[in-house]
């Protein structure tokens, strides 16, 4: 979009006083059991995520991708 080619240009102390700080905090995790600081927002995802069904047809082109 044309208009935000601007707002892309701004310095970055521009965008932390326009957005302000964005965090995400983790309620529960059941990642590494608090024993190390997170610092994926998707860690332990990962292993959730079905593979697309070409993997399931075609498993030699797995090493191809």
């Amino acid at each position: 979009m044309p208009g935000y080619q601007k707002l892309k240009a701004l310095p970055d102390d521009y965008h932390a006083h326009l957005w302000g700080t964005q965090t995400f905090y983790r309620a529960m995790s059941l990642v590494n059991g608090g024993r190390e600081v997170e610092d994926d927002l998707f860690a332990g995802l990962h292993e959730w995520v079905q593979p697309p069904a070409l993997f399931y047809l075609a498993p030699s082109l797995v090493g191809e991708l």
